[in-house]
């Protein structure tokens, strides 16, 4: 991947495991100082972040990035390469 492409953590409702992950994922890149940045998106997103997940991020401590309440959109679908997508469920 190039320096300053974005990542997409993708989970039905956006609010935990997704969250999580772009969190862990921006954590670790920027402690590796790759310039690449992740966001959180659900394809069918949940108003507020699910309190655990709240909760296990504030634990570790984690910073939330990248959690805006959008749904994935169909461009960041169809355009993702091979494992630049990556997928959770809830």
């Amino acid at each position: 991947m190039k320096q300053g492409q974005t990542v997409v953590f993708v989970c039905e409702h956006g609010s935990a495991m997704s969250v999580v992950a772009a969190a862990n994922f921006n954590r670790l890149a920027g402690e590796r100082g790759l310039g690449l940045r992740a966001v959180s998106r659900g394809t069918d997103p949940d108003a507020e972040i699910a309190p655990n997940a709240e909760a296990g991020l504030r634990a570790v401590p984690l910073r939330k990035s990248g959690r805006d309440n959008k749904p994935i959109e169909v461009a960041q679908y169809y355009t993702a390469r091979p494992n630049n997508l990556l997928i959770n469920r809830d």
